[in-house]
């Protein structure tokens, strides 16, 4: 089988596997609720620049510092494994996050999975015994075979269609995914990233799979420390996203799922946090933006948060425009609330909000 681009969409569910711990806050019972952003104090002009996007009212923790205002464009090189990591520890590095090592044995793992994927036309993260290139029942067993570790997180997308499509579409489409970002942005210290495709039978189309492994713990994120993204200062965010994206974000408005809405706002402190939001608040120019907010203790879909939490706003943002988000909330029982604020990019250097138009038949998330 040929390793080519990332080319009908899946994006499959992510998974982390902990063997130690779980992590994240567990229980709760409530529900993602719309957030209003009642009592925001964002004070911020739609066309103030990055030097005013300033962390502000800061209390018991702090954001890791980017080392840049904009995410630098990725050159891509067309090869989808060497563009996926390149463009992943581009957004790590002006992130001011650790830069992910690829790791042989973790990469074939994840080519594995990515073999068998492809070779069964399948999606997901499980592999059932007996069918094509089966080589784990789950990416924590798969993993671990091949490089021991108690710390271990996977990320795949697939896609079929009657193009190739670009070496970043895969990575750039896992990276907007909120639950997706969030493993992506987590404190991992290596990496292995595999990816495959064939004709599907009637060789009139391709099946592929990307397929991204992370495992072993970096241990670089302070415990008073969060990432965000949008990042603080940044410019040239994201206005927009559809969303298609299982755990879905908008799972409990389901009327808004697979539609375009703003571009989801994530926060995430480590893994083993036990954390619970109070506050999660979308803002501009004084103005609430209403946001669907997914925690720990969301009682639909939480559970797939670990020491993280987002707000999708149910509009899209608008662009060239700054935003401020402030959440408060505990942190391993210590009180917490951070601000911080970014500026939009412009309409015309908006990508499409997800896919490729025409190009893809269907959109399939799980």
């Amino acid at each position: 089988m040929k390793k080519t681009a990332a080319t009908q969409l899946a994006v499959s569910t992510l998974l982390m596997s902990l063997l130690a711990a779980c992590g994240g806050g567990g229980g709760g019972g409530s529900s993602g609720s719309a957030s209003t952003g009642s009592g925001a104090t964002a004070a911020s002009s739609g066309t103030q620049q990055a030097s005013t996007n300033t962390v502000v009212a800061n209390s018991g923790a702090t954001l890791v510092a980017a080392a840049a205002t904009s995410i630098a464009a990725y050159t891509a090189t067309g090869n989808v494994d060497t563009d996926s990591l390149g463009y992943l520890n581009a957004i790590r590095q002006t992130l001011g996050l650790r830069v992910l090592t690829q790791n042989a044995a973790v990469a074939q793992a994840a080519l594995n999975h990515a073999d068998y994927l492809v070779a069964n036309q399948a999606s997901g993260h499980n592999e059932t015994p007996g069918l094509t290139d089966f080589t784990g029942a789950d990416s924590q067993t798969r993993i671990d075979a091949l490089h021991p570790t108690t710390f271990n997180g996977e990320v795949t997308i697939t896609t079929q269609t009657g193009i190739q499509l670009p070496s970043l579409y895969g990575i750039e489409t896992l990276f907007d995914a909120p639950f997706h970002r969030i493993v992506m942005l987590s404190d991992f210290a290596t990496i292995g990233v595999g990816s495959n495709s064939a004709a599907v039978s009637n060789n009139t189309a391709l099946y592929s799979a990307l397929n991204i492994d992370f495992a072993d713990p970096a241990n670089a994120l302070a415990s008073n420390q969060f990432v965000a993204y949008p990042f603080s200062g940044q410019t040239g965010a994201p206005y927009q996203w559809v969303a298609n994206e299982s755990p879905n974000p908008m799972n409990d408005a389901p009327a808004y799922m697979g539609a375009t809405v703003g571009y989801p706002v994530t926060l995430q402190g480590g893994v083993n946090d036990t954390l619970a939001i109070s506050t999660f608040k979308i803002s501009s120019n004084g103005v609430n933006v209403p946001c669907l907010e997914v925690d720990p203790q969301t009682a639909s879909i939480g559970s797939e948060l670990h020491g993280a939490a987002l707000c999708t706003p149910y509009q899209a943002l608008s662009p060239s425009t700054q935003y401020t988000a402030t959440v408060a909330g505990t942190r391993n029982g210590a009180a917490f609330s951070v601000s911080w604020s970014w500026t939009t990019e412009a309409a015309a250097s908006q990508k499409q909000a997800v896919g490729m138009g025409g190009l893809i038949d269907k959109l399939t998330v799980q």
